[in-house]
C-alpha cells in the first residue's frame, strides 16, 4: 500500500475512494455524494437505535444537511437540536436527535386539555 498522499487529495478518499464520484472519473458531485452517504447513516440509526432503548443520537454534520435532517427526525418522531462545532463552526454542526415520546392520533401534548 502506498503510503504517500497527494496534496490535492480530496477529504472524501481518507478512508475509501468514491471511484462514481466525479474527482475519480465518476457521475456524481463527491459532496453530494457524501451528504447522501452521511443522511442515509443517519436515517438508518434513527430508526433503528429505539429498539435497544436508545432514544438520544448526535452526529457530527455539514450545516448544509440540517433542513434535510429535520425533516428526517420530524417522520420518524424525533427533535432535532443542533449546535456549531466552535474550532470549524462553518464547516461542521453537532446535530442531536432526541426521540419524542409517541402519542395516539388525536391525544394532546401533556398537559394540554382537550
Amino acid at each position: 500500500m502506498n503510503e504517500e498522499r497527494d496534496e490535492d487529495a480530496s477529504i472524501y478518499d481518507l478512508v475509501m475512494p468514491f471511484v462514481v464520484c466525479d474527482d475519480n472519473g465518476g457521475p456524481y458531485e463527491a459532496s453530494a455524494f457524501v451528504a447522501g452517504c452521511r443522511y442515509t447513516t443517519i436515517d438508518h440509526a434513527l430508526r433503528t437505535i429505539v429498539q435497544f432503548g436508545i432514544i438520544e443520537y448526535q452526529h457530527y454534520v455539514e450545516p448544509q444537511l440540517l433542513p434535510q435532517l429535520d425533516l428526517l427526525a420530524m417522520h420518524y418522531g424525533w427533535k432535532l437540536t443542533s449546535e456549531p462545532w466552535e474550532e470549524h463552526p462553518d464547516e461542521w454542526t453537532l446535530a442531536s436527535f432526541e426521540k419524542l415520546p409517541e402519542m395516539s392520533v388525536g391525544e394532546p401534548p401533556e398537559g394540554k386539555q382537550k
